[in-house]
């Protein structure tokens, strides 16, 4: 189908596509047993939909990021909390939810992540950067889901997944992989994962000194992402010189400013002088 058509309308929990979805994270398997016991989880757990996510890019280190070109599956995420995790061991005979999720707005690095779960019943898995299917923007904007898988049994400690979250600055979430058919609401984003990606978080170089700036800030021309200044350049750019003046326009002419002119009316103004003194003496 096309990246724009339309999906059928979602119900509160999803549910025409719960006998597709995998509580894992995208690319993830899990035992058939496993995913039997969990199927119906958001609806036994009564957990609201947050949304539907499409994965666009994974973490090649915490500043070089790779694109997920084209996804087979979405992700369709609730919302979870302590009280949830503690209550689905009883509702699934005692079996733990495998796989939580932790959504940020900004990115997180893999140490930071692997810091604030330490002494949870969760480690670290993977973290994966994505968009939003409800967002209408050409380049959406970019969220974290940052994955944690269950620990053994021996190792399970007790800090709260709340804490964990809130220690992220970010949200607690239970997430299952999806069909991208039926459940894709727009296009694809026009732009690449790293270009969004920097024009969204990357910070520019300050102004560096005695180097003038030759290009002021301009408006970001991909909407949905904010203004940006370009960076400074480290070496003089020429700049061509300016236009000459036009020359003025020329003066009133005077006798002063032009000498040829100046003795031929005196001279005619003495003539004329002569030969009215010579006709009066004539006449007399």
């Amino acid at each position: 189908m096309s990246g724009y058509e339309h999906a059928r309308p979602l119900n509160k929990f999803g549910s025409h596509v719960t006998h597709q979805a995998i509580g894992a994270p995208p690319g993830t398997s899990m035992q058939v047993q496993l995913l039997e016991l969990l199927r119906g989880l958001p609806e036994q757990l009564n957990l609201a939909s947050v949304g539907i996510s499409t994965p666009w890019g994974t973490p090649v280190s915490d500043l070089e990021w790779s694109e997920i070109r084209n996804p087979d599956t979405n992700v369709q995420t609730f919302l979870l909390s302590e009280s949830a995790l503690k209550t689905a061991k009883d509702v699934f005979f005692g079996q733990p939810i495998p796989f939580v999720l932790i959504k940020t707005t900004a990115p997180r690095s893999r140490s930071e992540v692997e810091a604030a779960l330490t002494g949870s019943p969760y480690e670290f898995f993977e973290t994966q950067g994505v968009y939003r299917q409800d967002d209408p923007n050409p380049v959406p904007r970019i969220e974290f889901h940052h994955w944690a898988r269950r620990r053994p049994l021996d190792k399970e400690g007790n800090k709260s997944m709340d804490l964990v979250a809130s220690q992220l600055r970010g949200d607690l979430l239970y997430g299952q992989q999806i069909p991208v058919e039926g459940t894709t609401l727009r296009g694809k984003p026009v732009v690449s994962f790293p270009v969004a990606y920097g024009a969204q978080f990357l910070t520019l170089p300050p102004d560096l000194p005695g180097v003038p700036n030759p290009f002021p800030g301009i408006p970001n021309p991909l909407p949905g992402l904010p203004d940006f200044p370009l960076p400074d350049l480290p070496f003089p750019v020429p700049v061509p010189p300016p236009a000459a003046p036009p020359p003025p326009p020329p003066a009133a002419s005077t006798p002063a400013q032009m000498p040829f002119w100046g003795p031929l009316l005196v001279a005619g103004t003495v003539a004329v002088a002569t030969v009215v003194i010579w006709q009066g003496a004539k006449e007399k």
